[in-house]
This record gives C-alpha cells, sequence and structure tokens, in this order.
C-alpha cells in the first residue's frame, strides 16, 4: 500500500507526539472491545449448544441475552472497533513513513474483517431470535388452527434455514474474529520490531514468538474478559438484567468463574514470555516496570475471582470489570512504550524530512528568507535627517563613515542604540529598525562611501 506514504504529509515533532498519543489511545479502545466481543460470541454459541445439547431452553435463552450485550449498542462498534482502527492505520503510516513494514495492509484486512465478523455477529443474533418465534410456533404456543398446511411446511422450512444461518454466521464470525485479532497482533509486534521495518517480506513478517505469544494473550485475555463481562452484566448488584431461573443463574456464574480464573492465570506466564522475546532496541526500564504493575493488577484479578469462587458470592463483579480495564491499560502502555523506544531514529528521520519540507515549503510560499534592502530602509529612516555630502539635521555621512572603515560592528552597533559624540549635534533619537535593517543600511552607507572616495 505504497500509495498512501504519498498521501502523508511530514509533521513537527509536536504533531508526532500527538499522533503518537492517538495511537495509543485507538489501542486502548480497540484491544478491550474486540476482546469482549470474541469472548461474549464464543460464549454465547457455546451456551447455544449446550442448551441445544441438552435440550434446555432457559440456557438457550441466556445465550441469546449474552449476545445481546455486544449487540445492543450498535454505535459502539462503530466508536469502539472501525473508528480505532482506522485511526490506528493512519498513525502507523505517518510515524513509519518510508518504511516497509507493512502494517497499512494488515490494518486493511483486518478492516474487511472486522465489518465481516460485525455482520455476521448481527445475522446470528438475529437469526437466533427469528429461530426462538418459529420454535415456538412449531411447539404450539400459539394458535395456528387457521394456518393452511402449505404455510405450515413454509413455518418449518423457515425454521430449519434459520438454525443453518445463525450456526453458520456465528462459526465464520468468529473465525473472521480471530483472524482480525491475530492480524492485530502482527501489527503490534512489527510496530516495534526493527529488524522486520525492511527487507523481510510481508508473509514472514507474519510469523514470529513476538506474534505467537501477543496472538495468545490476545485469546486468553478475550476468554476471561468475556466472562467477566458477563458476570458484570448479570449479577452486579444493581443489575437490570439478572437471570430468574436459579439453575440457569448458577450454570452461568459457574462457568464464568472458571473460565475467567483459568484464562487469567496464562497471562503472568504470557507477560513474561513476551518480555523475553521483545527486541532489543523495544526494551527499556519503563517495560520491565509496566510488566511488573501488570503482573500484580494480574494476580489481583485472580484474588477476586478466587474469592468469588470461595464465598459463592458475586459482590466483587463491578469491581472485577474495574481491575481488567486496567490491566487492558499497562498492556496498551507497555506495546506504545515499546514502539516508542524502538521508534527512536525513526523520530528522528522524521524531523529532519519535516525541516526539509518546511524549507521547500516556505520557499513555495514565498515565506523563505527575507532579504533586507538597506538603500530602502535607509530612505524610509534615514534620509529626513542626514545626507552623504552636507549638513541636514545630522552630520554629512562623508566627515563620519571614514572613522568606521573596517569597523561595520561598530556601526551597526550606533545605529541601533546612537550615543552622544559631536556636541555640534543632538544625539540621534533611537529608530525603530531592528539588527536585520541595522546591518543592511550600514553596509549601503559603506558601499555608497567607498564608492565616492
Amino acid at each position: 500500500m505504497d500509495f498512501l506514504d504519498s498521501l502523508v504529509i511530514p509533521q513537527s515533532p509536536d504533531n508526532l507526539i500527538l499522533i503518537k498519543f492517538l495511537l495509543g489511545l485507538s489501542w486502548l479502545l480497540l484491544i478491550p472491545f474486540v476482546s469482549v466481543l470474541l469472548g461474549i460470541t464464543t460464549y454465547s454459541i457455546y451456551m447455544n449448544r449446550k442448551g441445544i445439547s441438552e435440550d434446555d431452553q432457559l440456557i438457550i435463552s441466556v445465550s441469546n441475552s449474552i449476545i445481546e450485550i455486544i449487540t445492543k449498542h450498535k454505535i459502539a462498534w462503530f466508536v469502539l472497533g472501525i473508528i480505532p482502527l482506522l485511526s490506528i492505520g493512519f498513525s502507523y503510516v505517518q510515524l513509519l513513513q518510508g518504511l516497509a513494514t507493512g502494517i497499512s495492509l494488515y490494518i486493511v484486512v483486518a478492516l474487511f474483517l472486522f465489518i465481516d465478523c460485525t455482520i455476521l455477529i448481527f445475522a446470528y443474533q438475529y437469526a437466533f431470535k427469528l429461530k426462538g418465534l418459529f420454535d415456538k410456533v412449531d411447539s404450539g404456543m400459539f394458535n395456528t388452527d387457521g394456518v393452511d398446511e402449505d404455510s405450515k411446511r413454509d413455518i418449518g422450512d423457515y425454521r430449519k434455514r434459520l438454525g443453518s444461518l445463525y450456526s453458520t454466521a456465528s462459526k465464520i464470525g468468529v473465525i473472521c474474529l480471530i483472524i482480525t485479532v491475530y492480524l492485530l497482533a502482527v501489527v503490534i509486534d512489527v510496530s516495534y520490531n526493527t529488524s522486520s521495518w525492511n527487507g523481510a517480506s510481508l508473509l514472514n513478517k507474519m510469523f514470529s514468538l513476538g506474534i505467537i505469544f501477543n496472538f495468545i494473550q490476545f485469546i486468553s485475555a478475550a476468554f476471561a474478559a468475556g466472562s467477566i463481562v458477563v458476570l458484570y452484566y448479570f449479577y452486579r448488584n444493581n443489575s437490570n438484567y439478572k437471570i430468574e431461573n436459579a439453575e440457569a443463574a448458577n450454570t452461568v456464574r459457574n462457568y464464568s468463574l472458571v473460565i475467567s480464573i483459568v484464562f487469567l492465570l496464562v497471562q503472568p506466564i504470557l507477560i513474561v514470555l513476551k518480555i523475553m522475546v521483545l527486541p532489543h532496541a523495544a526494551l527499556s526500564y519503563h517495560v520491565f516496570l509496566l510488566g511488573v504493575i501488570n503482573l500484580s493488577v494480574v494476580f489481583l484479578l485472580v484474588h477476586l475471582v478466587y474469592r468469588m469462587l470461595q464465598d459463592r458470592s458475586l459482590n466483587y463483579s463491578s469491581s472485577l470489570l474495574f481491575v481488567l480495564i486496567f490491566f487492558f491499560t499497562f498492556t496498551v502502555l507497555g506495546d506504545q512504550i515499546s514502539f516508542a523506544t524502538a521508534a527512536k531514529k525513526q523520530d528522528n528521520v522524521l524531523q529532519k524530512e519535516y525541516e526539509a519540507y518546511a524549507v521547500e515549503l516556505d520557499k513555495k510560499l514565498g515565506l523563505g528568507e527575507i532579504v533586507v534592502n538597506g538603500e530602502e530602509v535607509y530612505t524610509r529612516v534615514c534620509s529626513a535627517c542626514h545626507q552623504f555630502d552636507k549638513v541636514v539635521v545630522g552630520p554629512a555621512h562623508k566627515d563620519v563613515l571614514p572613522k568606521y572603515e573596517g569597523k561595520m560592528d561598530d556601526l551597526v552597533a550606533y545605529i541601533l542604540d546612537p550615543v552622544k559624540v559631536d556636541p555640534k549635534f543632538t544625539v540621534m533619537p533611537k529608530q525603530a529598525i531592528n539588527k536585520e535593517e541595522a546591518e543592511a543600511v550600514a553596509a549601503h552607507l559603506m558601499e555608497l562611501y567607498n564608492s565616492k572616495k
């Protein structure tokens, strides 16, 4: 996607700092959102299949309620998904201008996959609801005495097709989401792996230990995050979406807690492994410090989930979600610091390019270095009181300039800050001119003096 480089305008150092801030903020919005999407969708599909296999309509109904957590607010998919993806893509194009990283291609593919999975997950939810309605018709919950046999067969046929549709849509939607997650892991790794910026093929850049650890951390965090969001959504004290059936509520509670603690326990290992395989150019004291802080956050999450398992209480569900936000924040911050550390040389290159661009732009706009015309300044400022060969208000130049031969700096200093020299004349008032104008006037006077010798 080299054409994107042609759209990039060199930015000042201050603007580059702003772009990095925007990049970090975009990741902070995108990673938790995509993690929750993957976790919630997978959770809903699992509960749906569990309900079908056990012929438990309550569990099937719960699975529908779970998918509604992420489909209820459609604008969130745009604000927390599509916009951050676009922002991340344009930020990297700007910050890594001139480097063959391939990040722009990965982001574009991830964006299209994310849009595909959005459509499929909504199709899954709507097909799920429609199938539920047809199931009720088929089970006799609605009076169908006035419906002819052909219509009943059509209802049965549509019911089967909807079952196939939501099953297929959910599977492909999750696959698209998993590939999107992998591409995001690739982008994160490539952003601070300077050895892959030039020379390696796009395919080779997609496979490394760093990418694999990023991907596994992303997936495990997604399953943990999805379960924690379910706990918060259904079991917080002031929730309006509580599961009324006690058996179904216990099933969801136990499954959520077990999944949360299992995938949270994987995180400390992955945090350490990620730091171990970081390129030398991306390492810094801050990365290690954030790693230690994130380990502490994970242990706190595990402790809260364990307490909920032990006490059979869900009073900590709000605290759990709050601490989870800190986990994602420190994870993103660590990745962005690694990128900032690795990109220091690139920053210097961009600064030099900006300086050259600024000079060229000034020339094109006629804002380059302004040449001061000494004769014009003299005529405007000095000619009212001075002439070369006769006294006006001040002395004639031909009488005073000889003492300034070879002493141009002294003449400039006098023009800028006059002092009384000859008692015959009053002190010259200080003129409203700058140093460049004074130098130009001095040069003009000495040139005039030399020409009339």
